[in-house]
């Protein structure tokens, strides 16, 4: 934000530290550019809601089930850390040919994964069947069927945009 708002700035944080850093050029929108996080995480969502800003759910690493009991940390937060407003929330969702990304992330996942999470989400991705992408990480079908999950997935999640494509 300081790189953004200011012409010049100094950061002393925990892990980095700069000094009279000077961003050129500076965003054309003012103050700075909208500002979305990604929640790949469950303790990312109160993490985002604590910031105040607006989130968007990772649909292609976690499953629907996973984000329904995962958001409503994002909106506790928000609402603790005394924000207006119910926080926005942007899902993507992937289309069904999407199968090459989940083999793909799911090997780099359990390739890279530091944690035994990362591990078995990894694994989970790279066995996953279509029916299963098709149930949990997908909105497809009729222009009606794509209706109604998407009304049905709002009221679940809360979110207030979605990207398909």
């Amino acid at each position: 934000m300081k790189s953004w708002t200011q012409e010049r700035f100094t950061h002393e944080g925990k892990y980095f530290q700069f000094r009279d850093v000077c961003l050129v050029p500076k965003p054309l929108q003012r103050p700075h550019p909208p500002i979305r996080i990604a929640a790949t995480t469950q303790d990312t969502y109160p993490m985002v809601g604590r910031m105040g800003y607006p989130v968007f759910l990772a649909v292609r690493t976690s499953s629907i089930t996973e984000l329904t009991s995962w958001i409503g940390g994002y909106h506790e937060a928000w609402k603790a850390a005394g924000h207006p407003g119910r926080g926005e929330v942007g899902v993507i969702v992937p289309e069904a040919s999407a199968m090459h990304f989940y083999r793909s992330i799911g090997q780099a996942l359990a390739k890279s994964a530091t944690t035994t999470m990362r591990t078995e989400t990894g694994h989970r991705l790279i066995g996953i069947s279509y029916d299963e992408v098709l149930e949990e990480f997908a909105v497809y079908g009729t222009a009606e069927a794509v209706t109604d999950r998407l009304i049905e997935l709002r009221e679940a999640l809360g979110y207030s945009r979605c990207r398909c494509g």
